[in-house]
């Protein structure tokens, strides 16, 4: 609800009285009002602006707008400390920026139907630093971004998924075309990227895209659920991703312990110091069975140790 104000000789706004009515003169629609004023004010030759008119029920308005599905709460609503966040916010997802969440700020700004947008890491800093520790408001506005933009986690498995990624993706020593990885890359005689030895069915490449960019990737054993080092600009997104899908950093390499790898004559670059052993297709593995003159059983990759050497 609009209504007319006249605005008097010291700035002070008062309501416009209808002549015919002998009342305040007020307008449902906002455009309407605007109208009206304008042409009143070119009339009269006085200014006459439309003002919201204060709603005092402002409380049930907003809840409303919850019970018909026009606000929807953010996900971290739902966590503990949710009970801490002040009621008279209202606190839903922005309907202008689904990116970033919108809360009524106080009670004249609920007056006068006003919310305030807001990131979601600068809204959880603001009101609940007391009871979310600033890695866990850093993990929930990533995860909030990510769904909002509808950004998955996913996870390349074989060889050309794999090298598919490092090639695609973010920049690091083994990223880019075999070609151009220099000594990682045989100095350009390998005619494998080395990165396709992931590709043997245990470990695999976490990544995420943004409008067809990969933008952060990490190798990771699904089945320990355990990941590396992360790489990309948005690696904090990533790594909020897969410790949501229940996956946490390695304490350590020796969690790729027994981790098999392709056999292939180059070999990626593994952010532990590590060893390897050949694996062989009936499941045996270990330098002395491969010098065995006996030995029948075909090599078909290789496992790796982390911090053993021989």
């Amino acid at each position: 609800m609009y209504q007319i104000v006249e605005m008097t000789a010291h700035g002070q706004f008062v309501p416009f009285v209808d002549s015919a009515t002998k009342a305040a003169l007020t307008i449902a629609e906002g455009a309407m009002a605007k109208k009206l004023a304008a042409e009143l004010s070119k009339t009269l030759n006085r200014k006459l602006i439309p003002r919201k008119v204060p709603d005092l029920n402002w409380r049930s308005r907003e809840q409303d707008r919850f019970d018909r599905g026009e606000y929807q709460k953010p996900f971290f609503t739902s966590a503990w400390w949710g009970m801490y966040i002040p009621r008279d916010h209202y606190l839903h997802i922005s309907k202008k920026d689904e990116s970033k969440i919108a809360f009524t700020e106080s009670a004249e700004k609920g007056e006068q139907d006003i919310q305030t947008q807001m990131k979601v890491g600068t809204y959880l800093q603001r009101y609940l630093s007391d009871y979310v520790s600033a890695v866990e408001i850093s993990r929930i506005a990533n995860l909030f971004v990510a769904d909002q933009l509808g950004l998955e986690l996913k996870l390349a498995r074989t060889p050309d998924e794999i090298e598919h990624v490092y090639v695609h993706g973010p920049h690091s020593c083994m990223a880019g075309p075999v070609e151009d990885l220099g000594e990682y890359g045989g100095d350009g005689d390998a005619e494998e990227h080395p990165v396709r030895a992931y590709g043997a069915g245990d470990l695999a490449c976490a990544y995420v895209e943004r409008e067809g960019e990969i933008i952060a990737r990490s190798i990771c054993w699904p089945e320990r659920k355990v990941f590396t080092s992360v790489y990309g600009e948005e690696h904090m997104l990533l790594r909020s991703m897969l410790t949501r899908a229940g996956y946490r950093a390695a304490d350590s390499g020796k969690e790729f312990d027994g981790a098999r790898f392709l056999e292939l004559e180059v070999m990626p670059y593994i952010d532990f110091a590590i060893s390897m052993e050949p694996l062989y297709e009936d499941g045996s593995y270990g330098w002395a069975s491969a010098k065995s003159t006996k030995r029948r059983a075909r090599m078909g990759s290789y496992k790796v140790y982390v911090g053993r050497y021989y």
